[in-house]
Formats: C-alpha cells, sequence, structure tokens
C-alpha cells in the first residue's frame, strides 16, 4: 500500500511539475516578445492621431447629416490599456459628401513595436449605433507618421449595412 501511495505522489508531481512549465513558458514567451530588443522603438515615439472617416450608404452614395462618434485608447504589448478617450460633437455631421473630422488630437507614446491603438468608430449614436473597430500598429503609424510630419492623419472609409433609402 505504501509502495502505491509513494507511486501516486510521484507521477501527480511529475504530471504538476510539467503543467507549470508550459504555463510558465507561455508568460515567459509573452514578455520576451515585449522585451525584446527587435521590438523596442527607442527613442520613444509620442504620436497624436487625428481621425476622421469617409462614410457611405451600402448603395454607395454618401452618407450625409450623420452623427459619429469615436472612442480610442492604447494597447501596450503587454496587454496593459490606457488613454481611453471618446469624442463626440452631437451637431457635428457627416457633410454632403459623407465626411467627418474629429478635429481632435489623441496623443500616445510607441516604446514597443507590439504596442498597437484601438480605434472604435460609432455612427449614428443612439439611432443605429453602426460599430468599426480599426487597430493601428505601429508599422500602419511609422509609415504615415514619416510622411505627416509628426502626426497620424487616419482616414477612414465605412460602409453602411443598408443602402440610402433604407433597404438591404
Amino acid at each position: 500500500m505504501k509502495t502505491i501511495t509513494i507511486k501516486l505522489f510521484l507521477i501527480l508531481t511529475l504530471l504538476f511539475t510539467f503543467s507549470a512549465c508550459e504555463i510558465i513558458d507561455e508568460i515567459d514567451d509573452n514578455v520576451s516578445e515585449c522585451e525584446a530588443k527587435s521590438n523596442q522603438i527607442n527613442p520613444y515615439v509620442d504620436i497624436p492621431f487625428r481621425l476622421n472617416c469617409y462614410v457611405t450608404w451600402k448603395d454607395g452614395t454618401a452618407a450625409k447629416d450623420l452623427t459619429v462618434k469615436y472612442q480610442i485608447h492604447k494597447e501596450y504589448c503587454n496587454g496593459k490599456i490606457a488613454g481611453f478617450y471618446e469624442v463626440y460633437v452631437p451637431n457635428r455631421l457627416t457633410d454632403d459628401n459623407g465626411s467627418w473630422d474629429s478635429s481632435y488630437l489623441a496623443t500616445y507614446t510607441f516604446k514597443n513595436k507590439k504596442d498597437r491603438v484601438m480605434v472604435k468608430f460609432i455612427i449614428a449614436p443612439g439611432a443605429y449605433d453602426w460599430e468599426y473597430d480599426l487597430v493601428l500598429r505601429w508599422e500602419d503609424v511609422d509609415e504615415d507618421h514619416e510622411l505627416d510630419y509628426g502626426t497620424y492623419y487616419g482616414t477612414h472609409y465605412i460602409t453602411l449595412p443598408i443602402n440610402a433609402d433604407g433597404s438591404s
């Protein structure tokens, strides 16, 4: 009986040890990806984001006179979320071409190429609440960052799920 108990104890100890090693390896992989020198941006780069959009109906016509709200935040490589902003100006509508400009700058610091900025456009908030998500990674931002003198001017094209006449 004592021999069976000892064998069972040894088997369970080995099983838990290997499981714990796999969990630790997963955590180390995630941390090492964030800490890898190849992913570091040195010196850090502060990038202001100014977002706008063109909104069209499914049939291709400009969606004019709609309200737009957007939410933006930074997600660091390690999963930390910071800098949440919500921009909503009820009397600023899409123009005759479906264009909407936030006229707002949200600035985020990029320390790592795996950092990203998360954006959610909400078209016609309170009425339809059509949501469009956008993820901006370093490679998206860096190219535009170089071209636009330090500010990311993002124009995003959004097509609504219905036609201008309300049909599908």
